[in-house]
């Protein structure tokens, strides 16, 4: 779920505080006791004002108005939380705080004080203290969905797997008749690689509500990991009927029908992804890719020049054009990109070998054969570079680059390892041809294998070989046995 984690999707309904923040969900409503008239009537108008002031942009004048309404009123809740959210838009967090905090000294048993305090400490940087907060809030109100949002929200961000899914198991289990809880649910037993679980947990949220765009989206990428193309192409279609500018559920379907090798509707989804975001660089990426098993490999470079204006470090795309630029012979233009790939990643082995091709090219001999040493000191028993290096070292036109021990050395490595693949490559050779049905070609590939074997010593190897020498000469293929139930 490379690269795939962040592509999943939760939704995120506003909840309460987050309603709060953005001023005036409950704003009319004061709920503290009374006061003099004159005061309670001043803070009423004064809050007003406020809120319509921050709804129309005017920050600094609402935040008059609504300290002013704090001051006539200080144990209205409400004024505090809107003054509170003023104050954060303006980064001013430890001010906002202190109102927050005021209504849970007041009130340290009211989960909703303490659910908005707990988002405020996150907005304002302060982890540890918001989940705190939040985590009391739970307990202070079990069925509190959206607080458990918040609070797993919070968990995920920060890498605490664990805790997520304790969470969001015991949601989904508390609102058994919530599809968001089942949904999130399955967010984060991707993360945690249960991907089998996910799937039925996805379909628990489209069970109970077929118009969930996001747990559609979810099932969907969730079908795509496990190659069921078919059934995730069906529920990112769903996604898109019920949502059609969901840019990742387009840009998903794509990848499907790349998979599927519909290529020309693969390219349709990803223009119709860059229509709607249109800094979207992995579908620009994903459609050169497209253009490229379609042989178009100049326009595939257009598609990479473009995602690389989007993301000039989008390291994939770095590689793909480096490759695509040394398969059309021009080497000097291929170089920036493998050397762009290599800053962010140094331990990129495939990245070095290109890089060593191109500098030979370039006849930057000395460079090319340090690129080839890095290459083979990450992969050492990488044939094509022990085979490319031990040549170099062999027939380089400059004498004083040829190394004939290297390039013995490097030969006998690139020969040793090929001696052991051979018997390998054989045997797999011999089960396909079998299973096609020429079991006389996979007798003469086996006897094969079995030859280069015993050549290597390898008896171990060669006893097991000769296990289905047997039953390919009998005219029957070679399947294992089915897995103990």
């Amino acid at each position: 779920m490379n690269d795939l984690c962040s592509f999943w999707s939760s939704r995120r309904r506003p909840s309460a505080l987050w309603a709060a923040l953005v001023l005036g969900v409950v704003a009319m409503f004061p709920c503290g006791p009374a006061w003099a008239e004159t005061d309670a009537d001043k803070a009423r108008a004064a809050h007003e004002q406020g809120v319509q002031l921050a709804r129309g942009g005017k920050i600094e004048q609402a935040e008059t108005q609504l300290q002013a309404a704090v001051r006539l009123a200080p144990d209205v809740d409400q004024y505090r939380y809107d003054l509170g959210a003023v104050l954060i838009s303006q980064g001013r967090f430890e001010e906002a705080l202190t109102h927050y905090r005021d209504v849970v000294r007041r009130k340290p048993a009211d989960a909703s004080a303490r659910h908005r305090l707990g988002v405020a400490l996150q907005r304002s940087g302060k982890t540890a203290p918001a989940i705190a907060e939040l985590t009391e809030a739970v307990r202070l109100e079990p069925n509190a969905i959206l607080v458990r949002k918040d609070l797993g929200a919070i968990l995920l961000a920060n890498g605490k797997l664990m805790e997520a899914a304790t969470l969001y198991g015991d949601t989904a289990r508390v609102h058994a008749n919530s599809a968001d809880a089942h949904n999130d649910y399955g967010v984060v037993l991707t993360r945690l690689g249960k991907v089998q679980d996910a799937i039925a947990s996805f379909g628990k949220a489209i069970e109970l509500d077929p118009n969930h765009a996001d747990a559609q989206y979810n099932l969907g990428l969730s079908l795509l990991t496990r190659w069921r193309l078919d059934e995730a192409q069906a529920h990112f279609q769903a996604a898109i009927r019920l949502r059609p500018d969901y840019a990742d559920a387009h840009y998903h379907l794509g990848r499907t029908y790349f998979r599927q090798g519909k290529f020309d509707q693969a390219i349709e989804q990803f223009k119709l992804v860059v229509e709607l975001q249109q800094y979207f660089t992995e579908a620009y990426y994903e459609w050169g890719r497209v253009l490229l098993a379609q042989g178009k490999a100049r326009e595939a470079v257009s598609r990479f020049t473009e995602a690389l204006r989007t993301n000039p470090s989008h390291t994939k795309t770095q590689y793909e054009l480096g490759l695509v630029m040394a398969n059309m012979g021009r080497f000097a233009l291929a170089l920036p990109q493998f050397e762009g790939v290599l800053q962010q990643n140094p331990d990129h082995a495939e990245a070095h070998y290109h890089l060593a091709r191109c500098l030979v090219k370039l006849e930057r001999i000395d460079e090319g054969i340090a690129h080839y040493r890095e290459a083979l000191w990450l992969r050492p028993d990488w044939q094509a570079a022990l085979n490319d290096l031990a040549w170099l070292y062999s027939t380089c036109a400059d004498d004083s680059k040829r190394n004939a021990d290297g390039a013995t050395a490097l030969a006998d490595r690139s020969m040793a390892e090929l001696n052991r693949m051979m018997p390998l490559v054989l045997d797999t050779l011999a089960a396909a041809k079998a299973n096609a049905g020429d079991t006389e070609k996979a007798a003469a590939l086996q006897q094969e294998a079995i030859d280069w074997a015993q050549r290597n010593n390898d008896e171990p190897l060669v006893k097991e070989l000769e296990r289905r020498l047997p039953i390919y000469k009998s005219g029957q293929p070679y399947h294992q046995p089915s897995a103990e139930p």
